[in-house]
């Protein structure tokens, strides 16, 4: 990262840079020339610990926003399910 970069162009080289690592971690480094053998998705999010009314950054290893809000809902499904069955009743 050059110093004379803005905040959001390091943010997004500081993403990029994780993204490429966990994707070799999860898919090997055979996907780095074909990313058709990727065997594992991923959406990783940063957001402002502690706050709930800021927007987050985002970065995926290839999936297209259709997928990221498909994948997110199910997920949001899964953990009110999991509170629902932790409740009292």
């Amino acid at each position: 990262m050059s110093d004379d970069q803005t905040a959001p162009e390091r943010l997004q080289d500081f993403l990029s840079s994780i993204a490429a690592a966990l994707d070799q971690i999860l898919n090997g480094k055979e996907v780095i020339q074909d990313k058709r053998l990727r065997k594992s998705g991923f959406i990783l999010m940063i957001y402002p610990y502690g706050s709930i009314d800021e927007r987050c950054n985002f970065i995926t290893n290839g999936a297209t926003r259709t997928e990221i809000i498909a994948r997110l809902k199910l997920q949001i499904q899964a953990f009110e399910d999991q509170i629902a069955k932790e409740k009292p009743q």
